[in-house]
């Protein structure tokens, strides 16, 4: 009885932890027919950058660039998960810029007439004092 009850709890455990983590075991496009993108295009995607963007303790002068370039995926329901850091001035930016990303939905990439997960690079400009 022990063990059952181990077991259904090993079980129900696993179910939970794999719908929290909600990422699809779907392949990774990179070369597809129509890209993911913001929807309103890059003027609304700065748009919600300086809308949804908490303020950041940082003087321009004390970094080196406002800019930070992530790389993601787009799954299929236009949610971004795996983020990758390609460059960031500091830890500080490129956090914020997590946060934003998982803030946003987008519309997700097509190849042969099929919604895919895709891989995305992208410059964020934040707005700095």
């Amino acid at each position: 009885m022990k063990n059952f009850l181990f077991a259904l709890v090993l079980m129900f455990s696993a179910n939970l932890l794999a719908a929290q983590t909600n990422v699809s075991a779907a392949p990774i496009f990179e070369n597809v027919d129509q890209t993911a993108a913001f929807p309103g295009g890059d003027a609304a995607f700065q748009d919600f950058v300086l809308k949804n963007q908490r303020p950041l303790d940082l003087q321009r002068s004390a970094v080196s660039s406002d800019v930070v370039v992530m790389k993601f995926v787009v799954e299929t329901d236009g949610r971004l998960t795996t983020f990758r850091k390609v460059s960031a001035p500091n830890t500080m930016m490129e956090e914020e810029t997590v946060v934003l990303l998982k803030k946003m939905r987008w519309t997700p990439a097509q190849k042969d007439g099929q919604l895919v997960r895709s891989v995305v690079e992208l410059p964020v400009k934040l707005n700095l004092k």
